[in-house]
This record gives C-alpha cells, structure tokens and sequence, in this order.
C-alpha cells in the first residue's frame, strides 16, 4: 500500500507546521548524518561551500528545532548570556555552525498556515531581538533570516521584509539523493495536497498594509507625507470604536490598520475623515459638548471622500470615493 493511499484511507495527513519542520525537514536535508547537507547549504547564497562536521567527537553544527532561547538558557549558560530577552519567540528551525566565519541560521516556517503579509513580517521581526542576543553573545558574524513557505503562499503574500526560501526548492535539491525515500515522500504529499490542505484565507488584516499608531497618522496627514488613504476600525466612521477612540483620546495611541487603498468595505474609513472627526472633536471639547459614548457625535457631508486627499501626496489624487455600499465587512478589529 502506498504512503498516498494510507493517508487517503488511514490517518489523514498531519497539518501541524511542527511536523515538518520538526520532523519532515530534518529527516531529508540532514539525511545519513548531514551526508548532504550542503544541498540544502547551496539555498542559501553565502553559505555554498560552508563545511560541516557531523561527528559527535569533532561537530562543529548545532541543529535544533522548535528553539527558545528564554527557556533554553540555564544556570550553566547565564555567563553566556547576560541578556536573554523577556520573551519567549521560538523559531522553527536554529542552526549554528561554528567555523570561520560562525554563520546562524534561523528559518521560520510555514506550511498550511496563511499568515498575512504583516502578520508574517511581525513574527519575523520579534524574531530578531533573540537573534541579535545570540549574535552578540556568541561572535555570530552572519545571521540567515528566512521565512520557509511553499511558494504558492509566496506568491501570494510577495515581498516580504526577509529572504523566503521554499519547500519546492528543498524538494528539487534533495530528489536527486533521496529517491524513494520516506520523509521526501511525506513532503511531496504535503505540497501535492496544499490547495486542499491550506487554511482558508483570512481576513483579519488582509487589507492591511501597515499598522501606524493614530497619533502618528495624525501629524503625518496635517504635514502631508503620510502615503496611506485608508485605516480600518471596526465599524467604520461612524461605528463605536471609533466613536469610542474619539470620545476618550484613546486614539492616540491605537494602533490602526492603513493603507494606500480606496476603502476596501464599510469597516473602513478616509484618513482624511478621521482627521476631521479628530479636528471636530477637538472644537466640542473646547465647547463642553461631549458626544455620547459609542459615536463620534459627528457627521461629515455624504460626499466628503471626493476631496479627502487634499493633504495627500499628487500620485494619490484620483478622482472621488467609490461608494462602499454592499461591500464585504470582514475586515478591521
């Protein structure tokens, strides 16, 4: 019976990200005691002619998975390092090799997950301070920070802020060595099945290009260099976050979804009307007239959008705002 056949008749496929890259990943590139190991090395531009040592009298790699540092560093390891972050990111896969230069490679992963662009580059970026701490600690001279998807996810997701490498590239390195066996079968299997297995899109900040504090759209907006025409809250302009934002200050420091797109649904709002609702507010203060909790208080002409970018730079000015009527409301917390 076929490995395809017993997870069609059997025990479906694992979709844990732990599975493979606990599992799936080390069982194929450190395969007969790191023997090709460099095919995976070669994916990686700077690292092509690393050497490693697999002996357990003579390594110089350490290859672990499911790694953090907060809760690795002992008593023992305290001397080495003095300042471990707070927090406890784990990264998928943490490989060192000690030799001249001492290389760190960090890989994040993702399988059936289908993290947003913001998403992904956020978990990255928290990432780093651990990494940094390594670096720093150890005399690390080059850390590899990559995300590990399959590349329909990085197609779709497009440029993120660090180097992607893909499980179809790992596949297509290790075939030539690795013909008939288990584990490379498994994540065929896996990259075979992905637009069925793959987790549905979600729409939590799918719109979102950046998440700038409202405080910081503000001042931007007045000075003319924000590049966003959009934000999102739930509700929308005249919804109770918002109204709520507004009423208690809160919206200093919210963080708000943006973006240099039209309004995408009725949870989302002109940065331009924000501002205005802000402006207005201000003026109701100075008069002792609150709004109620919930709403702004205050209303905007129907056809306001059609002159919202005033303070935008040139290349946004295009003409008035669609109406957002009908539009899908799934978007913006």
């Amino acid at each position: 019976m076929s490995l395809t056949k017993l997870v069609h008749e059997q025990l479906p496929l694992n979709r844990k990200e732990r599975f493979f890259t606990g599992t799936v990943l080390p069982m194929v590139i450190c395969k007969d005691n790191f023997r090709h190991f460099r095919r995976f090395l070669s994916l990686i531009p700077g690292l092509e002619s690393t050497v490693i040592k697999a002996d357990p009298e003579e390594a110089n790699v350490q290859f672990f998975t499911e790694y953090s540092l907060n809760e690795s560093v002992g008593e023992e390891a305290q001397d080495r390092f003095p300042d471990v972050p707070s927090t406890k990111e784990t990264l998928d896969v943490l490989i060192l090799i000690k030799g001249e230069p001492k290389n760190l490679v960090a890989l994040e992963a993702k399988m059936f997950d289908t993290p947003t662009t913001y998403e992904l580059n956020r978990q990255m970026q928290n990432q780093q301070k651990m990494l940094k701490c390594i670096q720093e600690s150890l005399g690390v001279q080059k850390v590899y920070h990559y995300a590990l998807l399959p590349g329909e996810l990085s197609r779709r997701l497009g440029q993120i802020d660090f180097p992607i490498l893909t499980w179809e590239a790992i596949r297509a390195a290790y075939r030539p060595v690795c013909a008939g066996d288990y584990f490379l079968a498994m994540l065929e299997l896996a990259l075979h099945s992905y637009p069925r297995l793959a987790a549905k899109k979600r729409q939590y900040r799918h719109y979102c290009e950046q998440m700038i504090q409202g405080r910081e759209i503000y001042e931007r907006f007045k000075a003319g260099t924000l590049d966003k025409v959009s934000m999102g809250r739930g509700g929308g302009m005249n919804g109770e976050r918002l109204g709520e934002d507004i009423r208690t200050g809160g919206w200093r420091d919210h963080s708000y979804e943006t973006s240099s797109a039209e309004p995408p649904n009725s949870n989302w709002l002109y940065i331009a009307n924000f501002v205005k609702l802000v402006d207005q507010a201000s003026t109701c203060a100075s008069t002792d007239t609150t709004p109620p909790v919930g709403q702004t208080g205050l209303r905007l002409p129907m056809n306001s959008g059609q002159s919202q970018h005033s303070n935008q730079p040139e290349r946004q000015r295009k003409g008035g705002a669609p109406s957002q009527a009908g539009q899908s409301t799934l978007d913006a917390p």
